[in-house]
């Protein structure tokens, strides 16, 4: 099997592609998660399939060539998911739609647009081939090419510079906006900077793990990785590792199994990663916090029997004798 790794075409493509994809959305995930707006990756993912089915139609009527190339699909999949995130923050504060129903309204149509549009394109005829269109669904690790590498690579590492760039701001802007507001910090930059670099991480993951899962893709390694550390840099590079690592062991587990796609592989590997987190890790896992709140149930039981054994003071003080029972008493 090592042998495999280091000498096989397919394989070296899949462990070069996943841990591009892994290491991106591991770390750009991180932020989404502390934002608490993971399912804005989920309205990006779903949107991302009309953004593939324009870019296959772009690529063939406008600029005439294959309509699989991945430097189309990934920049008009971008343009789509911007445009997307943007509409569902609109719909949201603009009018009595909650976010969570604006996030399913722009899911819905964009997707559905998406599918509507792949079913024009499977009952036409073009001078491209259609075939790999569907794999975006579900992922296929084992047809990324090293094209769709180096062009995710490129996109991968323009939105980690601009993360860098902007660290000590996107710090600030995460954990209190107000206060960066008041600091006078470039909030706007900021936010469109991280939903730009977002959007990049689901669109570069397609192929491989498909536009349905994705939100995993980049929510679960957050989340395991916040079990591990308070520190925002550690959870940083511990959520990229774990992508990393989880988008490789499910890739290379689907090219093995066959036509397994390297979606729903990798999710189980994902899964399975941060349910270990959650019940193993040493400080803010679930059997620790179940230890820490029987202690204290255990404390309160003592200090409240304790309590109970003591006399209790008196409520009143003594009545006085009247003065004509005294004068009767004494005689």
């Amino acid at each position: 099997m090592i042998l495999d790794l280091l000498t096989e075409t397919v394989y070296q493509r899949v462990i070069a592609g996943t841990l591009v994809i892994g290491c991106t959305c591991g770390v750009l995930g991180t932020f989404t998660y502390l934002r608490r707006q993971s399912l804005i990756a989920d309205v990006i993912g779903h949107s991302s399939m009309l953004g593939v089915t324009l870019a296959f139609l772009v690529s063939v009527t406008l600029l005439g060539i294959d309509g699989r190339t991945i430097l189309v699909i990934v920049l008009v999949s971008a343009i789509v998911g911007v445009l997307s995130a943007l509409l569902t923050s609109r719909i949201a504060d603009t009018s009595r739609v909650g976010p969570d129903a604006a996030m399913a309204v722009v899911l819905a149509v964009t997707f559905g647009g998406g599918m509507a549009l792949l079913a024009e394109i499977n009952s036409r005829s073009f001078p491209s081939s259609r075939a790999g269109l569907k794999d975006y669904l579900f992922g296929n690790a084992s047809t990324v090419t090293w094209s769709d590498i180096r062009v995710s690579a490129a996109f991968a590492g323009a939105a980690l510079a601009a993360l860098l760039l902007l660290w000590r701001d996107v710090q600030i802007f995460v954990f209190d906006p107000d206060a960066a507001r008041v600091l006078g910090r470039p909030i706007g930059l900021v936010e469109v900077t991280l939903t730009a670099a977002t959007v990049v991480a689901v669109v570069i993951g397609l192929k491989s793990v498909g536009l349905v899962l994705v939100i995993a893709y980049v929510v679960f390694p957050a989340v395991a990785a916040r079990q591990w550390t308070n520190s925002l840099g550690a959870m940083t590079l511990l959520a990229g590792a774990f992508g990393m690592a989880a988008s490789v062991v499910g890739a290379l587990v689907s090219v093995g199994a066959g036509r397994v796609p390297s979606g729903p592989v990798t999710v189980l590997v994902l899964t399975a990663n941060a349910a270990v987190a959650l019940v193993a890790s040493p400080k803010r896992s679930l059997l620790v916090r179940a230890l820490r709140r029987r202690s204290a149930r255990r404390a309160l039981l003592r200090e409240l029997a304790g309590e109970g054994g003591a006399p209790e003071p008196a409520s009143t003080p003594p009545a006085r004798p009247d003065p004509a029972e005294r004068e009767e008493a004494l005689g």
